[in-house]
C-alpha cells in the first residue's frame, strides 16, 4: 500500500509539474487576412483568454502599422516573425507609448 500511495503522490506531481507548459502557445498575429493569423492585432490577442502567460505572439508585418496604446498584464512574449519587421506605432499622441506594462506586469518582446 506504500508503494501505491508513493506512486499516486509521483503522478500528481508530474501533472501539476506539466500543468505550466500548457501556457507555452505561440499564436499568429497578423492584419492581413490572407494570412489566416489567429489573431487580426496585438491587442485584440492580449486581450483574448486564450492567451496566457507563457505563450507567445508571433507578429507579421501584416498590411501595415500595428496601432498601440495596448496594456500587457500577462507574461507575454513578442516577436516579429522571422525576416519581418512588423511596426507598432502609438495609438495617441500621448503617452507615446505603444505598450504600457502595468507595476507588477511584465513583458519580453
Amino acid at each position: 500500500m506504500k508503494t501505491s500511495a508513493y506512486i499516486q503522490a509521483m503522478v500528481l506531481t508530474l501533472l501539476a509539474c506539466a500543468l505550466p507548459a500548457a501556457g507555452q502557445t505561440t499564436w499568429f498575429v497578423s492584419n492581413d487576412p490572407g494570412e489566416n493569423p489567429d489573431f487580426p492585432s496585438i491587442a485584440a490577442a492580449v486581450a483574448s483568454p486564450m492567451v496566457v502567460n507563457g505563450d507567445t505572439l508571433l507578429v507579421s508585418e501584416g498590411v501595415g502599422p500595428y496601432v498601440g496604446d495596448i496594456t500587457i498584464e500577462k507574461l507575454l512574449t513578442i516577436q516579429g516573425e522571422p525576416g519581418e519587421q512588423p511596426v507598432v506605432r502609438p495609438g495617441s499622441p500621448a503617452p507615446f507609448a505603444a505598450f504600457t506594462v502595468p507595476p507588477g506586469g511584465r513583458a519580453s518582446m
